[in-house]
């Protein structure tokens, strides 16, 4: 029985015909991209389930001092990297790079899919060694672990698949672990590695951004991934390099442009795999083994901790480590295998150079992945405080990895035109803990020009309905001796799953003259640029107008009785749930009352209340949270910074306000959101249905001095929002 991929939602067991294989639809869609009904995690788990099994089985059959024999003899990088904490034995190692070579094989269509590990090995090694780790396993042992293999033998379905089906975590993802409680220790080693699989097309959008802005046949674009894995952005790169260069030789460019690399020793020589199969037909073209093509290609990864790394020095041609690498490569790509030789740097920090001399000062590209991860108690907090200061800045266990890999793209790149993309957590854009203030302080000074794109969760999320995680995506490009910073946004993207790709082709920037030091502001178009740089500089804020905004339970809020709080819930989606004291009456007399704090916003004054309470249910208000919070949290920072300049002093205005305020108040209190979850029952409120909220937008924006075409804007947005409709670009 094969599992063969058969439409775009839905695989099928197809029973294989006596004396043949079994059929095959045509595939139209790539596997290796999310869409609606199509998870990557539980499709690549179809796959790489078997092979893991598989390689379990060849481990275990092997002694490690044989394994490691193998391994040294014919496996081994044939310089000697520095290493990291995260190891695994010989005998995994070598059983992973026997199912690796098999899957290169039918991938590639230079095996049958049925053919055996013995048969992929001798393919793999070509001559240069007459026997391998396969031949040590035991013939029952083997022959089970072929049959594994075989089960899922569909070239094309494991070419789309590729990296993902070489992960040997195995599948831990937020819907395996709801469907499948075994797969919680698999989520908790990725969660701890800080490992996700980034969809192949997303990587290809950013490979595709960078390498457009940076490419220069006069200068090599060398591009290097700091948590490279198993390879899914260099496959990309490679991928946009042989676009750009039709009539290049892909192996030589795979050799000259990609390095990376990572904490795991598999993830590296899993990504060499994947990258050999995209170049294969230039390696076969030269008539050497694929193992020798293999060792060029890993020769430019690395196993180890690229926080070691510090930026690179140039170093003279004549430097040893230098020539020895060039000569080790030359000697691979003429076919031959090089014995293991080198040195390891010593412990501690290590230049660039050392690991890299033939771009000792930097690659020109860094784009990748950072692990979404805190550091945990095994940090050396000092040495980390010294080199970087997003670190400095938050000292802890507990503070995040990844902006020191962002400032690693900083630091790494070379001299010259250069540049970097990663994918990043949302809160990059809006925490404002320490670290996250002290990174972005670092990008408001580092020359070049900015682009962050952003992504919701909800309908569907940039990760995949199994992940759900909010995200951005940096781009940072810098010509030359470009000195001054330039900053473009966009807003925080909402779709659903039939526009994914026309969401991604579409993604523009508009570019904004603001201070991010304390957020990035998430918006679109020239005329949300306008706005926000009008309104930031309006000097008072609504926290001068109610200086004080607690916490309050929703009991508590229903038995205030001054009228002068203006509650808001703690969370928001589709719009902002603001309100004044509910009534009991919302109730049953059974509920049980939610705990979830809410902000509680002390008013001077009945009147003033109103008026908060309908600054804070207008579009603008809505707008406002969207382009500063996360799309989910309601933080005290969004509040207390709106807008309110002398609005609230002319009485006119204020009068109207009230007005405005009472009336909708009158409106939405009789009808109220009661939602109950897990026993407990919460109230919200909405305006969003109200004729009422665009009269107040319009006395906003009249308020605030913004062009009256502004309200028609707020319209559109908030449609946008609601109902996760994509946006045309906006780039000028």
């Amino acid at each position: 029985m094969s599992v063969v991929y058969v439409e775009p939602d839905r695989l099928l067991d197809l029973q294989t015909p006596s004396g043949g294989q079994p059929e095959r639809e045509h595939q139209t869609v790539s596997l290796a991209v999310p869409r609606k009904g199509h998870v990557l995690s539980t499709v690549a788990e179809q796959y790489g389930a078997p092979m893991r099994r598989a390689a379990a089985l060849l481990a275990d059959a092997v002694s490690a001092k044989a394994a490691d024999a193998v391994w040294h003899r014919l496996h081994a990088r044939r310089r000697v990297e520095p290493g990291a904490h995260q190891m695994r034995s010989p005998n995994d190692l070598a059983a992973w790079m026997a199912v690796g070579a098999w899957t290169a094989g039918v991938v590639t269509g230079r095996l049958r899919e049925n053919a055996t590990l013995g048969e992929a090995e001798s393919w793999f090694l070509g001559g240069l060694a007459q026997t391998g780790f396969v031949s040590l396993v035991p013939d029952s042992v083997r022959v089970e672990a072929e049959g594994l293999l075989h089960e899922i033998a569909n070239h094309k379905a494991l070419l789309d698949l590729l990296p993902y089906v070489l992960d040997p975590h195995g599948e831990g993802s937020r819907m395996s672990v709801m469907l499948r409680p075994e797969t919680v220790p698999a989520r908790a080693r990725k969660k701890a590695d800080g490992v996700f699989y980034t969809p192949a097309d997303v990587a290809g959008f950013m490979a595709e951004r960078i390498v457009r802005s940076l490419i220069d046949d006069a200068v090599p674009l060398t591009v290097f991934d700091p948590a490279c894995g198993s390879g899914v952005f260099l496959r990309a790169v490679l991928t946009e390099l042989k676009r750009r260069h039709p009539g290049a030789d892909a192996f030589d460019l795979a050799c000259s442009c990609l390095y990376g690399a990572d904490i795991d020793p598999w993830a590296v020589s899993a990504a060499a795999l994947v990258v050999l199969v995209d170049s294969f037909e230039s390696v076969e073209a030269r008539g050497i083994a694929p193992v020798a093509a293999w060792h060029a290609l890993r020769l430019n990864l690395v196993h180890m901790d690229t926080l070691r790394l510090d930026p690179g020095r140039a170093v003279p041609h004549d430097n040893p480590e230098r020539i020895a690498r060039l000569a080790c490569r030359a000697a691979l790509k003429a076919g031959t295998l090089p014995e293991v030789e080198g040195e390891s740097p010593p412990s501690g920090s290590v230049g660039f150079q050392a690991v890299f001399p033939e771009i000792a000062e930097g690659a020109r590209v860094i784009i990748g992945n950072p692990p979404y991860a805190s550091f945990g108690e095994a940090a050396d907090f000092l040495s980390l405080s010294k080199r970087f200061e997003t670190f400095q800045a938050a000292p802890k266990s507990t503070s995040d990895m990844y902006p020191l890999f962002v400032e690693q793209m900083t630091r790494l790149t070379a001299p010259d035109a250069h540049g970097g993309a990663m994918v990043l957590p949302l809160s990059l854009a809006c925490n404002t803990s320490r670290q996250f203030l002290a990174l972005r302080r670092l990008l408001s000074r580092t020359p070049g020009h900015w682009q962050f794109a952003f992504f919701d969760r909800e309908p569907h999320a940039l990760f995949g309905e199994d992940v759900k995680t909010r995200n951005a995506i940096a781009l940072w490009v810098r010509q030359g001796c470009e000195s001054d910073v330039r900053i473009s946004t966009g807003p925080l993207r909402k779709w659903r799953g039939g526009d994914r790709a026309r969401m991604l082709a579409g993604i523009n920037f508009t570019p904004i003259n603001a201070d991010i030091r304390l957020g990035i502001p998430k918006l679109e178009g020239a005329m949300q640029s306008e706005a926000l740089a009008q309104l930031v500089e309006l000097r008072y804020t609504l926290a001068h107008a109610a200086p004080h905004i607690g916490r309050a339970t929703l009991g508590q809020a229903m038995q205030e009785s001054n009228a002068k709080t203006v509650f808001v819930a703690a969370t928001a989606y589709n719009f902002l749930s603001v309100f004044l004291c509910p009534t009991s009456h919302s109730l049953g007399g059974e509920d049980l009352i939610t705990e979830n704090p809410l902000h509680a916003i002390a008013c001077p004054s009945p009147e003033a209340a109103l008026q908060i309470f309908a600054l804070l249910s207008s579009r603008l208000a809505f707008w406002w949270w969207h382009v500063h919070g996360d799309g989910f949290h309601v933080s005290k920072h969004v509040i207390e910074t709106m807008p309110v300049g002398e609005m609230l002093d002319c009485a006119e205005h204020a009068t109207e306000l009230t007005r405005l305020g009472a009336l909708l108040w009158n409106e939405i209190s009789v009808s109220p959101i009661v939602s109950r979850n897990r026993g407990k029952t919460s109230l919200g409120f909405s305006a969003v249905a109200s004729p009422l909220r665009s009269k107040i937008d319009a006395l906003l924006v009249r308020a605030l001095g913004l062009p009256s075409e502004f309200t028609h804007e707020l319209e559109r947005f908030c449609e946008d929002v609601t109902r996760a409709r994509t946006s045309p670009g906006t780039e000028r």
